[in-house]
């Protein structure tokens, strides 16, 4: 995994101009790779020294609707925690709860990540933002808003996108095509190939159907909470079709 190593230096051009204190921003591996990565880079100039290279906090963002919270959710969000200093959530669709799509409330839903992540907040390693539909079917645009969103709550801009399908990755790798390669790196974790767990889809059918299914793919100290939670008013799953549902999960168990 590549991270963002701020140099400092003093180059001299093809003109013979003498630059004192250049600084570049370098993603890499390593130290020794950025390094030569900024060799690379003015390799038509004379790079006299470099007086300091510093390695910047690592920034993960995960956009997630979480309804509802499975154990993919969690390998995702335990990936952007092992690699990164701090990890932002950011919860989707905040307007809406209590619907068949969106039955828990975005209080709900962080407290459902705090009970797995532990508190969040100013000194704490987990950031959550709650984030309202644009309807944007540009995927630069909603990249933007949510960069946007998370700027103004004055929390550190993100390095790392974590995903989870490559469908997802392509909204924020937009980023990329915009304002450059390695403006956010992006990692993947397909969360329903890689275990065996249900979409958030299979889930709510499951509460619906009164069964027991889901409660073994969503983390043990969630089960009480999500079951008394969810609202028993919603009888009818029209928005949900069962058969297809059905269809999805019986292909990851072969898988």
């Amino acid at each position: 995994m590549k991270k963002n190593y701020t140099i400092t230096f003093t180059f001299e051009d093809e003109n013979g101009i003498i630059y004192p204190k250049a600084t570049e921003i370098i993603a890499a591996k390593n130290e020794k790779k950025a390094k030569e990565k900024l060799e690379k880079t003015y390799n038509d100039c004379d790079i006299t020294e470099i007086h300091n290279i510093k390695k910047e906090p690592t920034i993960g963002l995960i956009v997630i609707r979480a309804q509802g919270f499975h154990n993919g959710h969690v390998a995702l969000a335990n990936m952007a925690f092992r690699e990164c200093d701090i990890v932002i959530i950011a919860m989707g669709s905040t307007q809406e709860s209590r619907t068949i799509n969106n039955p828990w409330s975005p209080k709900e839903r962080r407290t459902m990540w705090e009970m797995v992540f532990g508190k969040s907040g100013k000194h704490s390693k987990l950031k959550i933002v709650e984030l309202r539909d644009i309807g944007s079917v540009s995927k630069i645009a909603w990249a933007s808003h949510v960069f946007g969103k998370i700027e103004g709550l004055n929390l550190p801009k993100p390095t790392h996108y974590y995903a989870g399908s490559k469908h997802d990755a392509s909204w924020f790798d937009s980023m990329n095509e915009e304002f450059g390669k390695d403006t956010l790196q992006i990692r993947i974790l397909d969360r329903l190939t890689k275990s065996i767990c249900m979409s958030g889809t299979e889930i709510r059918k499951s509460i619906l159907d009164n069964s027991n299914e889901w409660k073994k793919y969503v983390p043990p100290v969630l089960v009480e909470y999500m079951e008394s939670t969810f609202p028993q008013e919603l009888k009818l799953y029209t928005d949900i079709d069962p058969v297809k549902a059905k269809q999805l999960f019986e292909d990851r168990l072969i898988k």
